[in-house]
């Protein structure tokens, strides 16, 4: 009877596989869907419609992009989709946000979501108004220290990337400043460009206009490195903020219990669609670095930044606007 009960163990988990080493064999057979979580012409739609085509090219079938904005509406959707990878979703950073934020969801990307590939980055900098009296990164926080609240910051919302990036910030260098939300990033942009704001962080994609036209001042980046387009700015880390780091990046995720084989077959095409010259072009006018990787590391990523970002939250008192 044991020697039954064993052989049964060690076949019914082979048995078990051989579906899924079938369906991935044929894959895809249909159109695939591609969720987004934000309205189309945010930079996350932009290298989505960059990404999807080049996997329909390379797979031989249509993937579809599906715009579903809300706080996690698409990501509930790849949480409760079918393993079968059909339904995939670019998304970004945000995800790593909600269980902080959203806990009556329920959601955890880690758990919730099967890693892909990450697509690319791009760095949250940190900008100064211009006519601003401290000129360093240094001097600001001198300044913060010696009359807490005096200096204030924009973001382009409670619980959006750059709102955490300067939280992460202030809780970093133990400072006092003041933080004045905004209903997405270009209204806080303009505002900090007007002098109205004395201080932002944004990603660098959102900021382009305002820093090549000179109407923000860049000194330095949140990031872990320095950012291949801006090699002379510094990181806050090289700065002696050793603690700070905190990156914002695209990716591709599918659902829970995605066959290996599967997720081996898109991240194979991921990496090939991010080293191509015309992707690479658009991604970088666009403020991003290609960074496509295994699906493991990009797993370790998420479930890195969601366990930092959730205790920020929680440290933070930050609520959803």
């Amino acid at each position: 009877m044991r020697l039954i009960h064993a052989v049964s163990a060690f076949l019914f988990p082979c048995c078990a596989l051989l579906p899924a080493l079938g369906h991935a064999q044929d894959y895809p057979a249909r159109p695939v869907r591609v969720l987004i979580g934000t309205v189309p012409g945010g930079a996350v739609d932009i290298v989505g419609r960059l990404i999807a085509p080049k996997l329909a090219q390379a797979l031989g079938q249509p993937f579809v992009v599906e715009n579903h904005p809300g706080p996690y509406t698409a990501q509930k959707m790849i949480a409760e989709a079918l393993p079968d990878g059909y339904t995939l979703m670019i998304t970004s950073t945000t995800i790593t946000t909600t269980p902080g934020l959203y806990p009556k969801a329920d959601l955890n990307p880690s758990r919730d979501a099967t890693a892909v590939a990450m697509v690319a980055d791009t760095p949250i900098v940190l900008m100064f108004r211009p006519g601003f009296k401290p000129r360093t990164v240094q001097e600001a926080v001198a300044l913060a220290k010696s009359e807490p609240g005096v200096l204030t910051y924009a973001s382009a919302g409670s619980g959006s990337p750059p709102h955490l990036a300067a939280e992460l910030f202030k809780a970093g260098v133990k400072a006092d400043i003041l933080h004045v939300p905004y209903k997405g990033v270009n209204p806080a942009l303009i505002d900090v460009a007007a002098g109205r704001v004395d201080m932002m962080f944004a990603s660098y994609g959102s900021a382009i206009p305002f820093i090549k036209g000179g109407k923000l001042v860049p000194v330095a980046t949140i990031n872990a490195k320095r950012f291949s387009q801006m090699p002379d700015l510094p990181t806050l880390k090289e700065l002696g903020y050793a603690d700070i780091a905190f990156g914002s990046w695209v990716g591709l995720i599918a659902p829970p219990r995605t066959p290996g084989a599967i997720v081996n077959i898109l991240n194979r095409e991921v990496v090939k669609a991010a080293a191509d010259k015309t992707v690479v072009g658009t991604l970088t006018d666009q403020g991003f670095t290609p960074a496509a990787g295994s699906s493991r590391a990009y797993a370790d990523m998420i479930r890195e930044d969601t366990e930092m970002i959730t205790k920020l939250i929680q440290k933070s008192a930050i609520k959803p606007n």
